[in-house]
């Protein structure tokens, strides 16, 4: 017998008294439901009572009042999330009786503010003169120039010292110098790393991809160690940009773990950090001593791979006083070569000429440094970067020497082309007598295997592999200085030569810098594998993470909206789509499974009319339409409901258009083209949900309710005119493309989003150029582009970066707005004007004018700043929105008040003397 809930008190009765009250209906029942319902409000109301006098138990709302019990005010209890004001008031003891010491002041900001910090004590970075016998070593030191300066963020090592720094004023939180006596630096970030697991790159050529599912640039982040471990107060370990110091610091500690036989993959824990990044080939995943941070912004791919020229024999007897040479490398070219007379004396020295006169030819790096060897009775020329082409490096006589070209054996009449393998700088000999593997390959031929004596030096290991060479025509092996090069004639356009996992033997090739390599260029999100390497057979996946102010867009974040909805729903419909789950993937009882949302998609359209459907996606995978179909189709019957979610954690990604139809009765044998037919006004005939994902964009065609939420449009989202009676479409919480809908739109609410034109288009209208949108309702929204619609019935804490065109001015309003000085003539309540002319900036209070314009951090839909206002611009469009938020998307984030809360924590918690200076590093 249960003796909760409703009912309880109805138990309670002598077993007689409700067995006649059975017998009568239940009069009894129904009456001490009743009664028992509010007795448990009762009881629970009595039991929250007690629960309230502690800060770990309380309603949130006696939050506040139990912090000025401690004596936390309560107006510092602002601007961070709930459950991190409960932890200002638990913690508010403990920081006191800790005062002044950095670690409490890191845990205190991050409670009250929700930023990360490095409390710098700057003044212990001050140059000083010591005394010779009380020498301080932990003091700042000079800066060793072939080394260059340690980053402030640098976990240990030795210090660089500063010089005083006396700019700024006396604000405690204004702009200062960093180093000053007396002075404390607090570098802040206030960006949020956001990890997506085992995702597909998006391809952009032949090896190359970025590490965003649809090919856009974007900065990588590190992760935050808190995430894994929330009872780890703040650390140097903060969610910033990436950098390639990092990376490179990193792939040369792993390089050093390979004397000790240990191969470090990016997923192992070096030196205490959290991975940041991994790639993975077949599911496995790359080592860290294979990665190379590298500039990609030419797409140039990595070595040791590269395809050079082996000239003919060369006849020097036959060389005039004065050589003329035409050159070509890559697309570049040609350039004119000059050779002295007496850079023929030898083929040794004719290299060196031909070398110092490539690196003066282009300051480009496959002519800055390329290198010219002699190779037996041959000159072997070798790019700077790797090339790809049949002929990366082609020679031709110059306009006046028809000939030495010739004699140099290096026209294509003469000229072979070799794939070659260079090594990284290698150590002299050790007398080692271990001997290691190499598994070499040249494009498609079989593999071949060779012993290396690694004791030995690379001229050494060169003599060793040449040995082994004579049964294999045309193979060669040469050293020079400490560089071993391994090549191979390879006539073939697509043949290159590369060096494969050997089972036995991991070590020998990466020990050497002879394997393949992965280069990771992290302020862009691109990576490129080396020349030959297969990547479409070997299945390239990346793990990255990418870093947003704030849940924003489409991401692994937790989306309170998404598990709510599906409760509420109860689908009597439900799919699961997983493209990584293995062939064995079974179902279970109410729930079908697909590897595809294609089939999924093509199942849903099967559904009976009135059913409602759930498909969620439970990995990161990129999903493509059918190759017989150019986008993915919806079909939705009268009174159907779907919604289409990512599972929380994942970030899918749609590689094509979504288009949703209304399938009519007469468009049931017709999928997927379909009939449309024109419905009354406010006709709902059904409704689609998408929820967390990333896709190209969105085609609407007849009669539905869509809500878009929290996801990632990078192309429009239009609806045919003719095609569409009735439309109610709601936007929340997304990184959107244009909107095109027409005008007789039903409605179309638009929540804390960014919105993005096309140029030549606006951001915001109709379904062409010159007829307007639907009438509209923007909250907390930034729009990167002009509008133009019917009405706009409210608009609030918006940001229009362009002119607003409204046709039905008398039913508009905009409240706590900034938009252009074109667009004054829209009726306005405390709004700001900006690109005002100067004598018309000023204005009466509440509608200021300023003559500046809005200055973002960036407007590339991928990068970490995207739509955020930049700290150089006009202060009033960062505070000028209710309670002094700034203007549009990250209004919610009221970066004002977390300023003004910190104030009254360096006031507490600051050490007596020491002034502070905030620096925002993100």
């Amino acid at each position: 017998m249960s003796l909760s809930g409703p009912q309880r008190l109805y138990e309670l009765l002598p077993l007689i008294h409700r067995a006649l009250d059975e017998q009568r209906g239940g009069p009894l029942r129904a009456l001490l439901g009743v009664m028992g319902e509010e007795y448990e409000r009762l009881h629970a109301d009595i039991g929250q009572l007690y629960d309230d006098w502690f800060i770990e138990t309380c309603e949130e709302q006696l939050v506040p009042y139990i912090g000025e019990l401690v004596g936390v005010p309560v107006e510092q209890l602002t601007g961070a999330p709930e459950y991190l004001l409960r932890a200002r008031v638990a913690n508010a003891l403990r920081h006191r009786r800790r005062k002044g010491l950095p670690t409490t002041l890191r845990e205190v900001i991050w409670e009250t503010c929700h930023w990360n910090a490095v409390v710098l004590e700057s003044f212990q970075y001050l140059a000083a003169t010591q005394h010779l016998e009380h020498v301080h070593l932990t003091h700042g030191r000079a800066v060793d120039v072939r080394r260059g300066a340690p980053t402030l963020l640098a976990p240990g090592g030795a210090r660089t010292g500063h010089l005083a720094d006396v700019r700024g004023g006396g604000d405690t939180v204004g702009p200062r110098g960093l180093f000053n006596t007396f002075h404390v630096g607090l570098l802040l970030s206030r960006m949020q790393a956001y990890p997506v697991e085992y995702s597909e790159p998006g391809r952009v050529g032949e090896g190359r991809y970025t590490f965003h599912s649809l090919g856009q640039d974007t900065h990588l982040f590190t992760l935050l160690r808190r995430e894994r471990r929330p009872l780890l107060p703040p650390s140097l370990e903060m969610p910033l940009p990436l950098t390639p110091g990092r990376l490179e610091a990193d792939v040369t500690r792993a390089r050093a773990l390979l004397e000790t036989h240990e191969l470090l993959t990016p997923e192992s824990h070096l030196e205490g950090h959290e991975p940041y990044l991994a790639v993975y080939r077949d599911d496995t995943p790359v080592p860290m001593v294979d990665l190379v941070a590298q500039d990609l912004k030419d797409w140039q791919r990595p070595g040791p791979s590269l395809v050079g020229l082996r000239s003919g024999h060369p006849r020097l007897d036959s060389l005039s006083h004065h050589v003329e040479l035409q050159v070509w490398m890559g697309d570049e070219g040609p350039h004119l070569l000059h050779l002295h007379h007496h850079a023929t004396d030898s083929l040794s020295t004719l290299a060196a000429a031909l070398e110092a006169a490539l690196h003066h030819a282009s300051p480009r790096a496959a002519f800055a440094q390329a290198r010219v060897l002699p190779s037996g009775a041959h000159l072997l020329v070798l790019p700077g970067e790797p090339l790809e082409g049949p002929h990366p490096v082609r020679f031709a006589p110059g306009p006046r020497d028809a000939e030495s070209a010739h004699a140099l054996g290096l026209t294509p009449k003469h000229a072979r082309r070799v794939a070659v393998l260079v090594s990284h700088e290698l150590p002299p000999a050790t007398g080692e007598t271990r001997q290691g593997r190499l598994r070499l390959r040249l494009g498609e031929h079989a593999s071949m295997t060779l012993s290396v004596p690694l004791g030995e030096s690379p001229k050494g290991m060169a003599h060793e592999l040449r040995r082994q060479f004579p049964a294999h025509e045309g193979w060669h092996a040469l050293s020079h200085g400490d560089l071993l090069f391994i090549l191979v004639e390879a006539p073939q356009d697509t043949a290159y030569l590369r060096t494969e996992e050997d089972p036995e033997d991991s070590l020998t090739a990466r020990r050497l810098g002879l394997s393949p390599r992965v280069a990771v260029d992290v302020k862009r999100g691109r990576l490129a594998f080396s020349l030959g390497e297969d990547t479409e057979e070997r299945k390239p996946r990346v793990s990255w993470a990418f870093g947003r102010a704030t849940d924003l867009g489409a991401g692994p974040y937790p989306r309170p909206d998404a598990d709510a909805s599906i409760e509420a729903t109860r689908p009597a419909w439900r799919a699961e789509v997983c493209k990584q789950a293995p062939s064995t993937w079974t179902e279970e009882p109410g729930t079908t499974r697909f590897h595809t949302l294609f089939e999924a998609l093509a199942a849903w359209a099967h559904q009976p009319p009135g059913t409602h459907g759930l498909i969620l996606l439970l990995d990161s995978a990129t999903y493509a339409p059918s190759p017989d179909q150019a986008s993915f189709p919806i079909h939705m019957r009268k009174g159907s409901t779907l919604r289409v979610e990512a599972a929380e954690g994942e970030l899918p990604t749609l590689d094509g258009m979504l288009l949703a139809n209304e399938l009519t009765e007469h468009a049931e044998h017709a999928l997927p083209q379909g009939t449309y037919t024109v419905r009354a006004k406010n006709e709902v005939d059904a409704e689609l949900t998408l929820n967390g994902l990333q896709l190209r964009g969105l085609e609407v065609r007849g009669s539905l309710s869509l809500t878009v939420s929290h996801c990632t449009m990078h192309g429009p989202l239009h609806a045919p005119h003719a095609t569409n009676a009735f439309l109610d479409v709601q936007l929340r919480g997304s990184l959107l493309g244009p909107v095109y809908l027409p005008g007789h739109t039903s409605r179309l609410e638009v929540s804390d989003c960014v919105l993005h034109g096309e140029e030549g288009r606006p951001a915001l209208g109709g379904e062409d150029t010159r007829s307007p949108g639907p009438s509209t309702r923007l909250t907390r929204t930034t729009v990167l582009g002009s509008v133009h619609v019917e009405s706009l019935s409210l608009a609030e804490d918006c940001l229009f970066t362009h002119d607003v065109e409204v046709h039905h001015v008398q039913t508009s309003m905009l409240r706590y707005c900034a938009l252009p000085w074109a667009s004054r003539n829209l009726p306005r309540h405390r709004c700001l004007l900006f690109s005002a002319p100067l004598e018309a900036t000023g204005g009466a209070p509440g509608e200021a004018t300023i003559a500046s314009s809005p200055e973002f951090v960036s407007l590339s839909p991928g990068e970490p700043g995207y739509a955020r206002l930049a700290d150089v611009g006009p202060e009033e469009l960062r505070n000028g929105a209710r309670e002094g938020g700034e203007f549009g998307v990250y209004h919610p984030l009221q970066e004002e008040r977390r300023l003004t809360a910190l104030r009254g924590v360096l006031e507490e918690y600051l050490p007596a003397g020491l002034s502070a200076g905030v620096f925002f590093i993100d």
